[in-house]
């Protein structure tokens, strides 16, 4: 009978061990989910709501902009995000390029391009053209949220 129990035991340990979240992991779904939350945060961006957008970071989220220290968590972000909105002519936009999914789904990366307009020294709009790669994490509730947003420059700002 011990045996009996202990092999029971054995096999349901087995069978919950790798099913975390009771669920099959399809990646294109999780990529689709992804490109959707980045869309919902491009729009939220265009429209201006900082606050709205600030949602789609972690609490605890890392942006690192070039040439410029790390800036960690909401509250600097915010501080970031709404000093890079007051700056004359400012305006961003992206593209989600390709996304990869880890195999147990809970993180994320994708690779985008961004252009960056603002009125630069010279009272001149000026665009900068960029790279990035951005982390994203899984959240309790299955939703997608970024953790780390990097980029850099592709090459000079154009003057218009």
């Amino acid at each position: 009978m011990r045996i009996l129990c202990l092999l029971f035991a054995l096999v349901a340990l087995a069978s919950t061990s790798g099913c975390r979240t009771g669920r099959v992991l399809n990646i294109a779904d999780e990529e689709n989910a992804i490109r959707d939350t980045d869309a919902r945060w491009l729009k939220a961006v265009q429209a201006q709501d900082y606050e709205g957008a600030l949602a789609f970071w972690t609490d605890d989220a890392m942006v690192l902009p070039p040439n410029s220290s790390a800036v960690v968590g909401k509250d600097a972000i915010r501080k970031y995000v709404m000093g890079a909105s007051a700056i004359p002519g400012f305006s961003i936009t992206w593209t989600t390029g390709q996304i990869w999914v880890s195999g147990s789904g809970d993180l994320a990366y994708e690779s985008a391009a961004s252009a960056i307009t603002a009125t630069g020294p010279d009272g001149k709009l000026a665009t900068e053209k960029n790279k990035g790669i951005v982390v994203w994490k899984r959240q309790p509730d299955g939703s997608w949220k970024c953790a780390v947003d990097m980029w850099n420059a592709e090459a000079p700002a154009a003057t218009k």
